[in-house]
Parts: structure tokens; sequence; C-alpha cells
């Protein structure tokens, strides 16, 4: 297969949700990218990028931007409603942050006004607006917010979290690296009782038959790697969320790719302090 279409349209990586709202408004702030305080991009013409569930994105012209400490690399991620990004690494005073700037050359018209202009991972810089130091940003992607065992990371963990820690467990069972009963327990422990997954063949499996399953799988796929990717809240509330997750389950012979959509009740007795109710699976094109 080499294209997805809804009707007539391509489709990029996954279909768009209809709950993610994304707008690109030009500005006049004045905003300035500093690594280890050396002034890297400075813009009074910078696009504020909003998206559901992301913080707000400065992109800038590159124009604007010291290019000459910018190295471009083979990086390359996509997004249904950016398309595909480039990415940069930056050397500043002899040290180098890799993959920390990136641009979407053709993105989709609502996002058209950020074609070709450069954003900085401002989780990793340090941004000033109008001369205000700004506190960076924490997201999903963010290192920080990578859950240790407990997610006790200081922040506080959302339901993206907890889809993160429990996949660190499902890599390490699968593969073979762990046969911890009190990690097994946990891993069962936050899944509600009236736990229901739709895996990508479509019949509907309840708790009790996906952990039978997945006991007999422990040591199943040696060398297995399990990455999650572009994952985002698409439905908050206090009591509930929603996250759409790519979920890549990497083997030595063979790629397994999926869209999945997870949904969390709040509980604070879970480590990360959400549950899972229920989990729909897609398969993906390898």
């Amino acid at each position: 297969m080499d294209a997805w279409f809804e009707e007539n349209t391509e489709v990029f990586v996954h279909p768009r949700c209809p709950e993610l709202r994304i707008d690109a408004l030009p500005s006049t702030r004045h905003v300035r990218v500093l690594i280890d305080g050396e002034a890297v991009a400075g813009s009074v013409r910078p696009v504020i990028l909003y998206e559901t569930g992301l913080p707000p994105r400065c992109y800038r012209p590159k124009t604007d931007v010291r290019m000459d400490l910018l190295a471009p690399t083979d990086a390359s991620t996509g997004c249904p409603d950016k398309r595909w990004a480039s990415y940069w690494n930056v050397s500043v005073r002899g040290a180098t942050d890799d993959d920390i700037v990136w641009d979407c050359r053709t993105p989709l018209p609502e996002s058209e006004a950020i074609a070709g202009l450069v954003c900085f991972d401002d989780e990793q810089v340090d941004l000033e607006i109008d001369g205000e130091r700004i506190e960076r940003a924490r997201t999903k992607f963010s290192e920080s917010s990578l859950p240790l065992p407990g997610c006790d990371d200081g922040g506080m963990p959302n339901a993206i979290d907890e889809v993160v820690r429990q996949h660190v467990f499902i890599e390490a069972w699968l593969a073979g690296t762990t046969a911890d009963e009190a990690g097994w327990q946990q891993f069962a422990d936050v899944l509600d009782d009236e736990f229901v997954i739709v895996p990508p063949t479509g019949a509907a499996q309840s708790k009790s038959a996906l952990l039978e399953r997945f006991y007999a799988a422990n040591g199943a796929a040696p060398g297995a790697r399990v990455e999650i990717r572009n994952a985002q809240l698409v439905h908050v509330t206090d009591d509930v969320q929603v996250v759409r997750y790519e979920e890549w389950q990497l083997h030595d012979e063979r790629d397994n790719q999926r869209v999945s959509l997870a949904v969390f009740a709040a509980d604070p007795a879970m480590p990360c302090g959400w549950r899972w109710l229920a989990l729909h699976e897609t398969a993906l094109p390898v």
C-alpha cells in the first residue's frame, strides 16, 4: 500500500482526529531562543502554533535563526496535520543537542503559515517572550516526563505517562528481560476489572483473556523493542482522559505497528493516577 485516502484526500501517518484543533497565528511578539545562555534565534515575526494537548510552539523564519549553528540530520517524523518534519542538530560552545530543531515544509492548509519556518524544542531550550523568561514546557515528549517506576518524576502525570509506563514493562516482558511477578501484578492491577481490548483482528478480549495470553508471551520476542510515538490527549476531564498513540513493536524478524485509542479513569491508587478502561487498536501498514 503506497498511501491512505479518506474519500479523495490523502491521509498522512494515520486518520486525523476530529477533536484535535490546530491554529497557526502570526504574532509580533519578540521571541528569543537561548541555549546555555547564548541566543540562537530571535524574531519579532513568529507564528504561534496552537495544537490541542500541546503547549504553543513558536515558529520563525530561518533568517531569524543562527543557521550557522545548525546541521541537518536524517531524522524525520510525520503527523496527519503537519505532514512531514525534518530536523537539525544545534552546536553551541562545543556541545551538540540532537534533533531539537525542525521545520514542516508542506503542512496542510490550516497549518500552512508555518511552512518552511523553524521551531525549537522549547522543552530543551530556554525561551524569552517580550523580555520575560518562560518556564520550559513539559509534555509527553519531554525526557523528564518519561515515567520512571511509580511515575515519581516531580510533575503531574497524565494518562500518556501511564501509556509509556505500561509499555516499558510490555517491552521487557516480551523480550524476556524481566519475569518479575511484582511488576506483572502491577501491570494487571492498572487494568479495570471490566477492561476490554479490541486488537487489530477486531475480536474483543476481556481482561482475563488478555492476561492469560500475555503471561504466556514472557520472553517470546528476544530483542524486541516497543516504542510509543505521536501520543496525544484527545479528550480530557477531571475524571476521564482519552489518549491516541502509535505503538511500534520492533522485532528482528518483523515489525508491527498500530494506532491505538485508550480510555482511562482517574484513580489515585494507580502508579500514574490513571486506570485503563478500554483499548482499541488498528493495524498500520508496515
